[in-house]
């Protein structure tokens, strides 16, 4: 068995962000927020909470400009988390703010340093959510990494 140990990088990306105009919700967004609402995904999907929900484009806002609407369908369609991507397969895409690249997650999780999908690489992003009961390795809360090796250590 390998004894737990704490994993720290420093990640340099380099992404020319498209200039758009400033940030504004289309009526395609409030309808999918809505939607999420209704159909009751209006909860984390992450660590479940209702609890300061944001909603996070899958393929980002910035994007708007550069992303080919075929294939961010196809790619909605095999990540599905809602089951949007099957349901509305007949339906073009032609908007970012299509419900189909909606995912509801809260503060936390969204853009929090070091739990936040725009702060962490997907794979440790992803953890949070695929981790046993009690054993997430990522720091929560403001819990210091040392508490959360030595609670992991202890449970091996």
């Amino acid at each position: 068995m390998v004894t737990a140990h704490e994993i720290k990088r420093t990640l340099t990306e380099v992404v020319i962000d498209p200039s758009h105009a400033e940030r504004t919700e289309s009526a395609e967004f409030r309808r999918s927020k809505a939607r999420l609402k209704e159909d009751g995904h209006f909860k984390c999907f992450i660590c479940g909470t209702s609890e300061d929900i944001q909603v996070h484009h899958l393929a980002e806002y910035c994007f708007a400009t550069l992303v080919d609407f075929d294939k961010l369908k196809q790619f909605c369609e095999e990540f599905d988390p809602y089951g949007y991507g099957k349901l509305l397969k007949n339906k073009p895409m032609s908007d970012i703010g299509d419900v189909r690249n909606c995912l509801a997650i809260c503060r936390q999780h969204h853009i929090e340093k070091g739990t936040g999908v725009h702060e962490t690489t997907f794979p440790i992003w992803l953890i949070q959510k695929l981790a046993k009961t009690n054993e997430d390795p990522v720091p929560q809360d403001g819990k210091k990494p040392e508490v959360v090796l030595k609670e992991l250590e202890e449970r091996s």
